[in-house]
């Protein structure tokens, strides 16, 4: 992930896509489209009708969506050639604005097919201060279109980059309206698909739409409405998505707005800015990904909280009444009895994540010889942790010397090296037996305590630390 780039603020190219049409000027009835300069201007066409159109947005990655647009065209008259634009707005804020091989910078794969057949395209650049029509766009991507009389097909198919910025995970736009450029000025049957991926949460703007009924969904996941001034200034829905896709259906379709989706940070708990998470005071987001939330915690509930939120996520009932008081609090939680968790259940994010966490305490958990002898860290991981630990006093001429440690100590530190982040690490039974052994076993014979602590260890690398 491009953790540079998703970071900017007001982060480039909000991408609006939608199909335009320009009238080629064949004859006295087949309308006619203005030239400016090098620049198409778009002609309203009072023929062609669009009897279907299903639109399906899927989000690859994080740093793809791939739009697929399967249209049904009507031609009630004669064969009529028609030349049809694909408008795309021009990057903004600080990126690359410069065309990649004449087209636009953050758009791949465009391609066009026509009744079966694939057609060639070509691309003009429209300049973004031209008002009439209201069209403010970058790029077109025109194509010559032959429409038979009767029913005709046309799928587009492209991918871009999404925009996001510093308060969003990712942002998609679309144009909807430019569906009224054709006859009838509507959809008389429209679908729109979204597949953001599992366990997503972001709104969308109440444009297009007016009820939440409008939308399906399975049944774990949960919309809430958003009034002006409570959230965001604006009428809109937040959804809880557990499985995609997100479907929105519609018979004659008359639009009146455009689809505005962010997967907003907000009510995320960020690790750039937060020392540690304390689940008395912090409040956890239902996004989950590496970035999103922290690593580092205050004590032993907040860590568990923080390993036990994908779980969470998932509706899983905890036996800790603490945890489980700490996930009711959020309108995302939804009680599910029959779910048993499994690491092998969580998405390649939440896996991550848990990693993330992993390394952080396997970190400290390596460190811990040293800390006890009073070695002075540098790291902005250990140094905070050991610093309000009660039991650590530095001591600035210790040097941290691994040879000069106890066979046992060494054999610690070894066995942590072992482990892998993708182990399931749990952090404080680990301190706790590290303590045992620090405290309890040094003065015995080394031999023996070495065997039962390689033994511990391998039961605990073998049980399932799953809440």
């Amino acid at each position: 992930m491009k953790r540079g780039k998703i970071m900017m603020n007001r982060f480039w190219k909000r991408v609006l896509f939608s199909l335009m049409l320009l009238s080629l000027f064949v004859d006295a009835n087949d309308g006619a489209y203005t030239l400016s300069g090098n620049q198409l201007v778009p002609m309203k066409e009072s023929n062609i009708s669009i009897k279907k159109e299903v639109l399906t947005i899927t989000r690859l990655d994080d740093d793809t969506l791939d739009v697929k647009v399967e249209y049904t065209f009507f031609n009630p008259n004669k064969a009529k050639k028609v030349l049809v634009g694909f408008e795309a707005a021009e990057p903004d804020g600080d990126v690359t604005t410069k065309p990649v091989n004449g087209g636009h910078p953050y758009m791949k794969r465009f391609s066009v097919l026509m009744n079966g057949k694939k057609l060639a395209y070509k691309v003009k650049h429209i300049s973004s201060d031209y008002e009439e029509g209201k069209m403010t766009v970058g790029y077109v991507y025109s194509f010559e279109a032959l429409f038979k009389k009767g029913i005709n097909s046309v799928t587009h198919h492209y991918s871009y980059e999404p925009s996001g910025g510093v308060s969003t995970h990712y942002e998609i736009d679309y144009i909807l309206s430019a569906a009224s450029r054709w006859a009838n000025g509507l959809i008389e049957d429209f679908t729109l698909i979204i597949d953001v991926g599992d366990m997503e949460q972001f709104t969308i703007a109440k444009t297009f739409f007016t009820k939440a009924s409008e939308w399906e969904f399975d049944g774990m996941s949960k919309s809430i409405v958003i009034d002006p001034g409570t959230d965001f200034g604006y009428k809109a829905l937040r959804f809880f998505l557990y499985k995609s896709p997100l479907v929105f259906k519609k018979k004659n379709f008359k639009i009146k707005g455009e689809l505005n989706l962010n997967s907003w940070r907000i009510g995320g708990i960020g690790s750039s800015w937060l020392e540690a998470f304390d689940y008395r005071v912090h409040r956890l987001s239902f996004q989950v990904n590496a970035v999103s939330i922290t690593n580092k915690f205050h004590d032993k509930t907040s860590y568990k909280i923080l390993k036990n939120i994908a779980y969470a996520r998932r509706g899983y009932v905890f036996k800790n009444p603490t945890i489980q008081k700490y996930f009711e609090q959020y309108e995302w939680y939804r009680k599910n009895p029959k779910y048993k968790a499994f690491k092998s259940h969580l998405s390649i994010d939440e896996k991550g994540y848990l990693e993330i966490l992993n390394e952080e305490s396997m970190k400290i958990l390596k460190n811990l010889p040293y800390a006890k002898r009073g070695y002075v860290f540098k790291s902005y991981v250990l140094k905070p942790y050991f610093e309000s630990q009660k039991w650590y006093k530095k001591e600035p001429k210790y040097k941290a010397n691994f040879s000069s440690l106890p066979l046992v100590e060494q054999q610690w530190i070894r066995k942590i090296k072992a482990m892998n982040e993708s182990d399931d690490v749990d952090f404080f039974r680990l301190l706790y037996e590290y303590n045992k052994l620090y405290n309890g076993c040094l003065h015995k014979s080394e031999k023996k305590e070495i065997e039962k602590f390689v033994l511990i260890l391998s039961v605990l690398r073998g049980m399932d630390f799953s809440p």
